[in-house]
């Protein structure tokens, strides 16, 4: 069954193999067109088209218990603690004990423990603990400034739900930092209170130009359909890596123990069509 993409502003949807998106189940093929001053058709028609292949399932397990995992320096700080007593006054969420979390704490490996294709590390670590999410917090320098480092992860899956990152000057900012940490929690949870329900990897698309005049779309269309999905309720976007250990732990110890999620990988090409004139271009 084709997906009906509600859109006035697509020119055409035909079955080309242009813009196309492979899933492990089903592989259907499509192309759109749209110029190439505004982008927004483009990758709105995509989010759609990507959705619409995707049946929506049950509920899963929510996001309920947490582990706040954090580098030595980070607990030096004093934020983990604040953030425990900010999010224990959420009656709906239940936090591992600070004994549970120091007893593994020596043995990890923060570095590692983020990475896109340490989906079993974190699986591991959830079964440990018994949490269904982790929030790892780290700091790190970029262009001499220092950065808080957050990552949101579903210990059931062992996949990564959000990243980010928030300015730290010194002690001042902590308390700004917490509420940050903790909306991020209320956020995450909400976005994904009915499970996960759709596993999506979006690779930078490929250019079918001969010149080189159009590369910067490569990533910029695939960063802006990435932020256009993560905006929809269950669905979570992964690096490829990322998408190529969760179907791996899917095969080896995941499959007979929770639903699994939809997975797909969004794989599109374009090429940009210049009139006579030059001011006219078209992406294709």
């Amino acid at each position: 069954m084709k997906p009906v993409l509600n859109n006035d502003t697509a020119d055409k949807l035909r079955p080309l193999p242009r813009a196309w998106l492979q899933a492990i189940d089903v592989v259907p093929s499509y192309a759109l067109g749209f110029a190439a001053t505004d982008l927004k058709p483009f990758i709105l028609a995509l989010v759609l088209l990507v959705l619409s292949l995707a049946a929506a399932k049950g509920e899963e397990q929510r996001l309920q218990r947490w582990a706040v995992i954090a580098t030595g320096e980070v607990v030096a700080s004093g934020l983990p603690d604040l953030l425990t007593v900010e999010l224990s006054q959420n009656e709906s969420l239940e936090l591992v004990e600070r004994e549970q979390l120091q007893a593994v704490m020596s043995e990890l490996q923060f570095s590692t423990l983020v990475r896109a294709d340490q989906v079993g590390s974190r699986l591991q670590l959830g079964r440990t603990l018994k949490a269904n999410a982790l929030m790892v917090l780290s700091f790190e320098r970029t262009d001499g400034k220092q950065l808080l480092r957050v990552v949101v992860c579903d210990a059931d899956l062992g996949i990564r739900l959000w990243e980010g990152r928030f300015a730290y000057r010194g002690k001042d900012d902590i308390e700004q930092l917490v509420q940050h940490c903790a909306t991020t929690v209320d956020e995450v949870r909400q976005r994904f209170a009915g499970g996960v329900q759709h596993i999506i990897a979006v690779p930078a698309f490929l250019s079918e130009d001969f010149e080189h005049h159009f590369d910067y779309l490569q990533t910029r269309c695939s960063d802006q359909l990435s932020s256009s999905l993560m905006a929809h309720a269950g669905v979570a976007v992964v690096e490829i890596e990322e998408a190529r250990a969760i179907r791996l732990e899917f095969e080896n110890t995941l499959s007979g123990a929770l639903d699994r999620p939809i997975s797909s990988v969004v794989k599109a090409t374009y090429r940009v069509d210049v009139s006579d004139k030059g001011s006219q271009r078209r992406v294709n």
